[in-house]
């Protein structure tokens, strides 16, 4: 079985536009699979650009996000109403050459992904389990190879969602912020928000944040509690501890148990930035336009 981290350092992108949000191809010495990823509004230049290939697994990414797979003339995002659809900012396919890459391969990776997504909170479109997949076809080893080599191709798309603590790679506690869905950002460089600044004043925690199209930021200034709360699942109570040994915190003059973030904090959803600020089992309506109490 190839290892993620042999995956990584040996993969090639490749830019079509010199940007590293538009056109563009991943792909890997050591997997058959490849990534092409790009802007919702360039889908046609994206299946152009991936050969137009007949089996797909795709993930849509923006203000809301969605993971499918499609087969023959079946659309990407064709599940999806169109005031949902002006609301996805990146696409990214996964596609091979490959003849096992058939319909029942893109479906089991459809359903993987969907797993590790729902896991790490991410907020999907698509809340209901992908069905046509059985229990054997998600455990074998061709399939776990199939979906580690497909989040490594999306991870360096720029596609964060699907990380996991892996028997190969070690704890998440080993593993870089970027790697499973966070990432520190200075003042100077926050991404522009879309939409308002949202509050949250939860569990004696006040912060605030706002939505951008590469995920959800928490502000610097925002309060960290220093405990994790009961309830906490272990996948969030890691990432936490990766947010406690690497960022920067100033001391809370009111309670030893908060500290406030010096950096800002770029997370998949705004539901996983309510768990990472408080320890707590929260949601995504933990945030709120106008201040207000949990």
């Amino acid at each position: 079985m190839q290892n993620n981290d042999r995956l990584l350092r040996t993969a090639r992108v490749e830019f079509a536009e010199g940007s590293p949000l538009g056109l563009r191809q991943i792909t890997n010495s050591l997997s058959s699979l490849r990534v092409t990823a790009g802007p919702m509004a360039a889908l046609d230049l994206i299946l152009q650009m991936a050969g137009n290939p007949q089996y797909i697994a795709y993930v849509l990414k923006g203000q809301i996000n969605y993971v499918g797979h499609g087969c023959g003339t079946r659309r990407i995002g064709d599940r999806l109403e169109k005031d949902d659809l002006d609301r996805i900012r990146q696409v990214f396919i996964v596609h091979s050459d490959a003849a096992a890459f058939g319909k029942q391969a893109v479906r089991t990776l459809e359903r993987l992904l969907w797993e590790l997504a729902v896991q790490n909170a991410v907020p999907l479109a698509n809340r209901a389990k992908p069905s046509g997949v059985g229990k054997d076809d998600l455990r074998c080893a061709e399939s776990r190879e199939l979906s580690r080599d497909a989040r490594s191709l999306l991870w360096c798309a720029g596609c964060t969602f699907f990380e996991e603590a892996d028997e190969d790679a070690g704890s998440l506690e080993k593993a870089s912020l970027a790697a499973i869905g966070l990432r520190l950002l200075k003042a100077s460089d926050l991404p522009a928000p879309e939409g308002p600044r949202l509050h949250l004043n939860c569990g004696g925690v006040r912060a605030e944040g706002f939505h951008t199209a590469d995920g959800f930021v928490v502000l610097p200034g925002s309060q960290f509690h220093r405990n994790d709360r009961k309830g906490l699942d272990e996948h969030n109570r890691r990432r936490r501890d990766e947010i406690r040994r690497i960022a920067p915190f100033d001391p809370s003059e009111i309670d030893s148990e908060i500290a406030s973030l010096r950096v800002g904090l770029l997370c998949i959803s705004e539901a996983m930035g309510a768990k990472m600020v408080t320890g707590s089992h929260l949601g995504a309506k933990a945030w709120n336009p106008l201040q207000g109490q949990c």
